[in-house]
C-alpha cells in the first residue's frame, strides 16, 4: 500500500493497513535489499484476473513468468496460496515457500480434518509432487508448505543475529518473507 492522498481512480481504502489511503499494489521484491522488480497495480472491480483459478493464483503466475527452470526461490504468505498456485509452480518448475490456510477449496480433506495440540508437527506430501506441507502448533498453529526445503531442523542466524534452532521450511519463510515490508519501509521514507 502506497499511501497517497490526492485524487485518483486506483486509490484504496483499507482499515487494518498504517497508511489506510493509497493506492494498492502487487509486487515482487528482493529479500535482502527490498528492491522492487515487478509492481502491478490494483485498480478495484477494473482489476484483470483469470477468475477459475483466483486473484493470488493469477499474481502468482503474472510474477514468475520468464522464471521457469531457473532456480529462483519465492515466498509468498497466506494470502496468495491456493492449490491452483501450487500446481503452476510445481508444473513451471519453480520452488516456492509459502504460509496457507487450511479452509482454502482445494486443500486436501486429510489435511482439513486434523486436530493439532501443543507442539504437534505433521507433514504431508501431495501426490506426485515434491511438495511438502507441515502443520505445526506451538504457541500458534502454522501451516506452511514448500518444493524446496525439508522439514529437518537447522540452526539460523535471525535478524537480530542471535542463533536459534527451527524447521528448515520455517527458518528461510522468516529470513525471505520481508523482501515487500522492507520495500514498504523504503516507501515510507521515500514518499510519492
Amino acid at each position: 500500500m502506497c499511501a497517497y492522498k490526492g485524487k485518483i481512480c486506483l486509490k484504496q481504502y483499507i482499515k487494518d493497513k498504517h497508511s489506510r489511503f493509497g493506492i494498492k499494489s502487487f509486487c515482487k521484491a528482493s529479500a535482502n535489499t527490498g528492491y522492487c522488480y515487478k509492481i502491478i497495480p490494483y485498480n478495484g472491480k477494473n482489476f484483470k484476473y483469470n477468475k477459475n483459478i483466483g486473484i493470488g493464483a493469477s499474481i502468482i503466475i503474472e510474477m514468475t513468468k520468464d522464471h521457469e527452470s531457473k532456480g529462483f526461490h519465492f515466498t509468498f504468505d497466506i494470502y496468495y496460496s491456493n492449490m491452483n498456485s501450487i500446481s503452476y509452480l510445481v508444473k513451471n518448475n519453480i520452488f516456492f515457500t509459502f504460509t496457507f490456510s487450511r479452509n482454502r477449496k482445494a486443500i486436501p480433506e486429510e489435511i482439513k480434518k486434523v486436530s493439532l495440540g501443543k507442539d504437534d508437527i505433521r507433514i504431508y506430501n501431495i501426490k506426485n509432487t515434491e511438495v511438502l506441507m507441515m502443520l505445526i502448533k506451538d504457541k500458534k498453529e502454522v501451516n506452511i508448505a514448500s518444493n524446496y526445503f525439508g522439514y529437518k531442523t537447522v540452526k539460523y542466524k535471525n535478524k537480530k543475529g542471535k542463533y536459534k534452532r527451527k524447521r528448515e521450511m520455517i527458518a528461510i519463510y522468516n529470513i525471505t518473507k520481508g523482501g515487500v515490508d522492507l520495500l514498504d519501509c523504503n516507501c515510507n521514507i521515500h514518499p510519492t
